[in-house]
This record gives C-alpha cells, structure tokens and sequence, in this order.
C-alpha cells in the first residue's frame, strides 16, 4: 500500500477468505457443542458407575475403590477436555476479530459504517471468556457434582 493511502472498508473478501472465515464460526459452534458432549459423556459414566454399584450383590472394598477412582478418572479427564476446548474457542475468537477489523477497520465512537452499526465494538477475549462462564460453571458443576455424587454414595 502507498504511503499516505488508506484502505477501503469494507475490503472484499476472496472467495477462498470469505469460506476461511465462516470456517472460523462454525468452528466455534462445533466447540460449543464439544463441551456439551463432553459433560454428557462424563455423566454417562457417572451413571454406568451408579449402575454397577446398584446391580452387584456386594461390592468389595477393592471394587468399590476402583469404581471411585473410575469416577475421579472421569472428572479430570473431563475438565481437562473442557479446559481445551475452552482455550481453542478464545483462540478462534482472537482469529475472528482480527479478521473482523481486517475486513472493517477500526471502531470508532459514533461510527456509522457498516462496522459501527452491524458488527460493533471490538470485544475483549475476557470478556467472551466472562460472557461464555455460566455455561462453563454448568458444565463444570455437572462434572465435580457428579464425581463427588459417587465418591459418597458408592
């Protein structure tokens, strides 16, 4: 670009940036719902654990150790998974507006572009963390909740 010369907003996208970026969001839906199975998959075994527990006659102190310890087993596999998953959506989103200021440029106050009026401030990556947390808190309570739920009861 020539010294002195501004870009163009909003920059035309390139057939092959256009399908990069809306890769980037449907990677972030694919993430979302990665979370959700984890946490299900993590209560299914919680409820194959309980199940165990209920159909055997008597467990021995030994068997029921393994099954708790299966148990914390799941936890922390768990809430490192989420933990990634977690990681890679900040990741993704810090790619996601850096291609947003890109294609629009910067905000301004008082913008009335096409990126002050559609698409806004730029976030902070915290603050997407802090927005996406009670469904993260959710997800990590059914996760510990259901671990200590058969460390006690088994």
């Amino acid at each position: 670009m020539a010294k002195g010369s501004e870009p163009k907003y909003p920059r035309q996208l390139s057939e092959a940036g256009l399908f990069a970026f809306k890769e980037k969001y449907e990677n972030l839906k694919f993430l979302k719902k990665q979370q959700w199975t984890i946490t299900n998959y993590v209560a299914l075994i919680y409820g194959a654990i309980f199940g165990v527990n209920h159909l055997s006659e008597e467990l021995t102190s030994e068997q029921s150790d393994l099954l708790k310890s299966l148990a914390i087993i799941a936890c922390a596999v768990g809430l490192i998974h989420l933990a990634v998953v977690e990681c890679h959506m900040l990741g993704t989103r810090k790619e996601t507006n850096r291609a947003l200021k890109w294609i629009f440029g910067e905000y301004g106050e008082g913008d009335d572009t096409e990126r002050g009026q559609i698409i806004g401030r730029e976030g902070s990556l915290w603050g997407s963390f802090w927005r996406d947390l009670p469904f993260l808190a959710a997800f990590v309570l059914v996760i510990i909740g259901g671990a200590v739920l058969v460390v006690s009861f088994i």
